[in-house]
């Protein structure tokens, strides 16, 4: 019996190390941001969120501007980003790694700027969510509206 109690725990204590919470998983799925201009898809793959962002043109036509990975490190959470910038010839990648607790607000490790990102969703309704990016530790924060479709 006290066998079957030690093999319990730890197999609770293994299979909840490393998962993504429920807060995190409610951001799977397509998004369009409030003004049409932008889309994200977020897709689950294992215990990671990965996040795939468009940008529509006038004409409609897409271009894929970010990329980014969304992953649980024990008890602290990790958003890597990478931006793509289209030049003549080539595309220029810039990566950006941010760490961050349970509320899923993210400072960046390496860089000034920007200073953090925040995701929230709507408190009662799963449909909306919203990107907070602050530049700098004071600085009033850009929001982004996304809706699912």
């Amino acid at each position: 019996m006290e066998r079957l109690l030690i093999l319990i725990i730890i197999c609770a204590s293994y299979t909840s190390f490393g998962q993504l919470s429920k807060k995190a998983l409610k951001f799977e799925g397509h998004w369009v941001y409030k003004n049409h201009t932008a889309i994200s898809i977020c897709e689950r793959h294992g215990d990671e969120l990965h996040f795939v962002d468009y940008r529509i043109n006038k004409i409609g036509d897409s271009t894929k501007v970010e990329e980014a990975v969304m992953k649980k490190e024990g008890d602290v959470y990790v958003y890597e980003l990478s931006t793509l910038k289209y030049s003549s010839d080539n595309i220029i990648t810039t990566k950006t790694s941010f760490k961050g607790g349970k509320s899923l607000k993210f400072y960046n490790t390496e860089l000034n700027v920007p200073y953090s990102i925040q995701f929230k969703t709507g408190f009662l309704n799963k449909n909306n969510k919203r990107i907070i990016i602050k530049y700098g530790p004071n600085d009033k924060g850009v929001k982004l509206y996304l809706s699912r479709f």
